[in-house]
């Protein structure tokens, strides 16, 4: 049985130094786990729509431009970290050092393959990876992404743009117009992606995350948020899906978050 996490005592909580150290430690993990998750959806969503109109090309005989693209994305889709020995090397694929590295060769690529082929920019989903990555890989301009909305508006892949959009205005230093991104996302949003929006604006008030230091509107946020997903969702405790990634886990890092700031 895995050993139980030892609680914090009474007179351990009257000792604001270490409880401030322990709770901000606990809060950098579930910061990093759950804007991983958002991070990768985004561009796994965009690479699903691409991956896509590989297909289209590929059915439309353009095997030329189908195979050119597919080469193009493959840095995201690389390993990440050292090169291993030369005995475990799979021909033909890359190694990254870090995410930005690969970021940064799928834009190279990327740019090539727009330049050669401009009308693959009509897809929205070669459009949007276009504007999500940089040539320095780290991260999309929120300007070239609104660009990307204002072309594409009714596509399926606009709430993915707004959620990037958001991010990197956050990357940027712009909390303010992330705040107002993510409300934007919350008002025309319901549910699961109600509730990941908001609780950006609660993370971008909440002092415990290095926010303006409003905890009350924090509290509301995740409030809302949790609201938005009703009652508490049910897991199966072997569908490890479900607890890392769907609802029961958003839920449960809302109640979290909340029991934190109390």
């Amino acid at each position: 049985m895995a050993k139980q996490p030892k609680r914090m005592s009474r007179k351990e909580l009257k000792r604001p130094d270490e409880v401030e150290v322990a709770l901000k430690g606990m809060w950098g993990f579930i910061e990093r786990h759950w804007r991983v998750m958002v991070g990768a959806a985004v561009l796994l969503l965009a690479i699903g729509a691409t991956t896509s109109i590989v297909g289209k090309m590929r059915r439309s005989n353009k095997q030329a431009e189908a195979t050119a693209l597919k080469e193009a994305l493959a840095p995201l889709a690389s390993p990440i970290g050292e090169e291993p020995p030369a005995a475990q090397k799979v021909p033909g694929r890359e190694v990254y050092p870090t995410a930005q590295a690969a970021r940064k060769a799928a834009d190279e690529r990327l740019a090539a393959f727009a330049a050669e082929h401009p009308e693959a920019l009509d897809e929205p989903g070669v459009a949007l990876l276009q504007a999500s990555l940089t040539a320095d890989g780290a991260g999309p301009d929120p300007a070239a992404l609104q660009q990307w909305l204002d072309k594409h508006e009714k596509s399926s892949l606009a709430l993915v743009a707004r959620f990037e959009k958001a991010q990197a205005q956050e990357r940027a230093g712009q909390p303010a117009e992330a705040l107002t991104t993510y409300r934007a996302i919350a008002d025309s949003s319901q549910g699961t992606i109600k509730a990941m929006a908001l609780m950006a604006v609660g993370d971008l008030q909440n002092p415990l995350a290095g926010g303006t230091g409003d905890a009350s509107a924090a509290r509301e946020a995740y409030t809302a948020a949790r609201d938005a997903l009703g009652p508490r969702p049910a897991a199966d405790p072997d569908d490890i899906l479900a607890l890392s990634l769907g609802q029961p886990y958003i839920f449960a890092e809302l109640q979290t978050k909340l029991a934190l700031l109390e």
